[in-house]
């Protein structure tokens, strides 16, 4: 790279933020879109549960709550 030493950090600075953005991106996705479908995830699975109230459906319920708290904890720290 030329140019003064300021010059060149700023560019590596430029450069390590674009970085950081994708792989943001990559490892946790958009998070407000996951937070939706859990969100749709959870009701669909309640709705299922209230028709058939078996052990099958009320597992889905529980593991869809618990997807949904993580989302949310991830937006939270967003």
């Amino acid at each position: 790279m030329i140019g003064s030493g300021m010059v060149r950090l700023q560019k590596k600075l430029t450069h390590l933020k674009h970085c950081l953005k994708e792989w943001n991106r990559t490892v946790f996705g958009i998070v407000f879109d996951r937070v939706v479908a859990a969100e749709r995830q959870l009701k669909e699975t309640d709705e299922a549960y209230d028709h058939d109230p078996c052990d099958r459906t009320l597992v889905k319920q529980n593991r869809g709550s618990a997807e949904l708290v993580r989302v949310l904890a991830q937006e939270e720290a967003f």
